[in-house]
């Protein structure tokens, strides 16, 4: 992300769209009024179900080689 902001800085022609902030604040609102809609079963498993998925996400991390350039392919020898 921090590559694409300092790509499109610098663009003389790029400008900001007015309420920028909108989207994303509509989006928490919509988040908020679902999670108070729902259950704390339906949360607990939720929590349970990022709980496992962030393990998994962890042990592919652990397991794979690490590139010494972010967003390039490791190399092998």
């Amino acid at each position: 992300m921090d590559q694409l902001a300092r790509r499109f800085v610098a663009v003389p022609s790029a400008r900001r769209l007015p309420g920028v902030l909108a989207a994303p604040l509509a989006a928490f609102a919509v988040c908020a009024w679902l999670v108070l809609q729902a259950s704390w079963t339906a949360l607990a498993h939720t929590g349970v179900l990022v709980l496992v998925g962030s393990a998994l996400y962890g042990v592919t991390n652990l397991r794979r080689p690490r590139s010494s350039v972010a967003g390039t392919a490791p190399t092998t020898s």
